[in-house]
């Protein structure tokens, strides 16, 4: 039977939720449409054994593969050249599907048209210690197919890694591939998907679980902190790939993010002028971005006021470019939500 869906599992050390992970997604209804990726990262812990333990029961539907710790990226990177599904999206092992909302997704997945690039859904995020949980529902025309990426905020889409599942032909055949050895690589995933996304579909379906408030978790304040220098890497990434990107795009695509690429430069930059930077010295941090600003005569031209506070410079830049093409503006939301939670953390 061929496969609707991978759903890839990066696993690291994860013995604790990883059972509790693929019960939600080993649905008897569904068992045969669906393949589990369990990526083992290099686990010391006995994440590998629980994985092979759940392959020899399903054997038609998981797949294990062992390697040695890479982090998240190249754990996608294999899988985007193994998986067998016509879809793919990734589960982290310390979260789960719906169950219930996970047969309603592969039934939809079944009767979609062919040429689907991105299937955006709800997700359900759950606070540890409070017992709280919040429903994240997109907003839109469920079922319709978007013929164009549309500016997903202003419409009150929300596109990250949670509501995220790509046709896997997306991904392999434009041969994206992901930093590996550093962590947050999602942003990647998430960046260059959409230089070829050329449509998408939204689903009133619940899917995700997303669990917050553990301490080990890659987005608590200690691992951003720790690890805000990989941030940083990935967004500098982003932008020396630029040219590269550029030069396959279309010619409609390529002056679209034209009219972007300055101003996810200097956010770029940033995160490495925040990092140094103390609530005190704001007057330096307003200086340091004048400065950049000065070297880009594009946004020169189009800003005349600073602002230390990352949105509200984004909408100043937004306000004098209403005119321009808005298909990939949701590119530069991305950036400003991850900037603004960093210095949300370091300012603290």
């Amino acid at each position: 039977m061929d496969k609707i869906l991978t759903v890839v599992i990066p696993t690291y050390n994860m013995e604790s939720y990883l059972e509790k992970c693929l019960e939600s997604v080993l649905v008897e209804q569904i068992i045969g449409l669906i393949e589990v990726m369990i990526v083992n990262d290099g686990s010391k812990d006995s994440s590998l054994s629980i994985a092979k333990r759940y392959q020899n029961r399903y054997p038609g539907s998981i797949v294990v593969v062992d390697k040695k710790n890479g982090n998240y990226g190249s754990c996608l990177n294999l899988a985007f050249n193994l998986a067998k599904g016509k879809y793919i999206r990734t589960l982290d092992a310390d979260d789960c599907f719906d169950s219930t909302e996970f047969i309603k997704f592969i039934e939809k997945l079944r009767f979609l048209p062919n040429d689907v690039d991105l299937i955006l859904t709800n997700f359900v995020i759950n606070m540890i210690g409070t017992g709280k949980s919040k429903l994240i529902k997109q907003k839109g025309n469920f079922g319709k197919i978007y013929s164009h990426i549309i500016d997903f905020e202003k419409n009150g889409i929300l596109y990250n890694i949670h509501a995220a599942t790509y046709r896997t032909s997306i991904l392999r055949d434009n041969h994206i591939k992901l930093s590996e050895g550093i962590s947050y690589t999602d942003i990647e995933l998430l960046v260059y998907s959409l230089f070829y996304c050329k449509n998408f579909v939204l689903f009133d379906i619940s899917l995700y679980k997303y669990t917050i408030g553990r301490q080990e978790q890659s987005v608590s304040m200690s691992s951003y902190l720790k690890n805000i220098d990989h941030i940083s890497i990935i967004l500098h990434r982003v932008v020396n790939n630029y040219n590269s990107y550029l030069s396959k795009l279309p010619t409609v695509y390529k002056n679209q993010i034209d009219a972007l690429f300055p101003l996810i430069d200097i956010f770029s930059r940033l995160i490495i002028i925040d990092k140094r930077i103390k609530r005190s010295e704001s007057n330096l941090y307003v200086r340091l971005l004048e400065s950049i600003m000065e070297k880009d005569s594009y946004l020169s031209e189009k800003m005349f006021k600073l602002r230390k506070n990352s949105i509200s410079y984004f909408k100043l830049w937004y306000n004098s470019n209403k005119s321009a093409n808005e298909s990939f503006l949701n590119f530069i939301f991305l950036f400003i939500s991850h900037m603004t939670k960093i210095k949300a953390r370091l300012f603290m």
